[in-house]
């Protein structure tokens, strides 16, 4: 049995830019150039990115995710502080969807908590060595 979607644990899938189907690949799937063919439609899909080959910002993509309107973003705060908050023993938290990635930290004995928010957030799936 080949899972495609798993809901329990993180499996790294890839999906084909042209037809949109899902796989998941092995390093022996990469041509020499790190980018791989899909055995359905044959379309050359993009490189393989490794942590000892990415680049910024050559191999970060952006998507045109939809717009997170600001509301949504102050909800995410006030969640993301109402998080630590509750698990002092945790310094980070995010929330991400769409074109916006809300992070806020806490340091230990700290009086206040520090938020950042990324818009039009550019990414790469970085495969181990």
């Amino acid at each position: 049995m080949l899972i495609i979607k798993n809901n329990y644990s993180r499996i790294p899938t890839s999906i084909c830019d042209a037809c949109g189907s899902e796989f998941i690949l092995s390093p022996e799937d990469y041509n020499t150039e790190g980018s791989w063919t899909c055995p359905l439609c044959g379309y050359t899909n993009d490189k393989m990115i490794t942590v000892q080959s990415f680049k910024y910002p050559d191999d970060f993509k952006s998507d045109n995710a939809a717009k997170i309107d600001d509301e949504k973003i102050n909800e995410w705060i006030r969640n993301r502080i109402d998080y630590l908050r509750k698990h002092p023993n945790d310094f980070m938290t995010f929330e991400t969807s769409g074109d916006a990635l809300v992070v806020v930290t806490h340091e230990h004995n700290s009086i206040g908590y520090n938020v950042y928010i990324g818009r039009d957030i550019e990414e790469a799936f970085i495969l181990e060595d």
